[in-house]
């Protein structure tokens, strides 16, 4: 098994997501919709895990507070995700393309 460290695994999601984008934009499926959300999650839960780890030191701020700020990551992280498979299970879908073939009322 091939061990990764955290900014290769960054980098291998990246690339992964623009083509889970694709699929999604052309195939809009619960499948695709579900990976693209959790892809989407993880990448964004890893980006705000560095800032937080990087701006929010405990030599600033009492010791606590990144420990704090940390798992408020967790659960802003987690209820996007919740409200993402929301969207997805109610069939409003969070794909684009439903988005552009959307046409305005007359």
């Amino acid at each position: 098994m091939v061990h990764l460290t955290p900014m290769n695994a960054k980098r291998v999601l990246s690339v992964i997501l623009l083509g889970i984008f694709l699929v999604a934009l052309m195939f809009s499926s619960q499948a695709d919709d579900t990976l693209s959300a959790v892809s989407i999650v993880i990448h964004q839960y890893w980006v705000l895990k560095v800032t937080v780890t990087d701006y929010v030191h405990p030599i600033l701020f009492e010791a606590a507070v990144p420990k704090i700020c940390h798992d408020l990551l967790l659960v802003v992280s987690a209820t996007n995700l919740e409200g993402q498979f929301y969207f997805i299970h109610n069939d409003i879908s969070i794909a684009i393309r439903k988005i552009w073939l959307t046409k305005p009322k007359p």
